[in-house]
């Protein structure tokens, strides 16, 4: 899958910091749709964007903050996929439905013990 990663080095009046943004292509589900429809639920392609300064101390690795948002979305997407792996990854989200303010609430409480978070949308 395509992530886009941005690196920030800032020096502001001596001091040094380190910031990090990912953008994080997922899969969202509806739970609100989910639950009036019979047979099926709105979902869609969507992505979550973390950008976060690293804490003083603290060791930051992009992977982290990539399966982080994967684990937090209705279901992480794939380049490509054979039939049985489509269905996989239907049930998948269809078992994980979230709301936009659950993933960023969700993602903000995993990053808390590793950055001083600036912000994800």
């Amino acid at each position: 899958m395509d992530y886009q990663v941005t690196l920030y080095g800032i020096l502001n009046q001596g001091a040094s910091e380190v910031m990090i943004k990912v953008v994080v292509p997922v899969t969202s589900l509806c739970p609100c749709s989910k639950s009036i429809s019979k047979y099926g639920a709105h979902n869609q392609r969507s992505h979550i964007t973390i950008k976060a300064r690293i804490a003083k101390g603290k060791t930051l690795h992009l992977e982290d903050l990539i399966e982080l948002a994967e684990q937090k979305a209705s279901c992480e997407l794939y380049a490509i996929l054979k039939r049985d792996d489509e269905k996989v990854v239907t049930e998948r989200a269809y078992d994980n439905p979230a709301f936009v303010e659950d993933l960023v609430r969700d993602i903000a409480v995993g990053l808390n013990p590793m950055t001083i978070l600036i912000t994800i949308v």
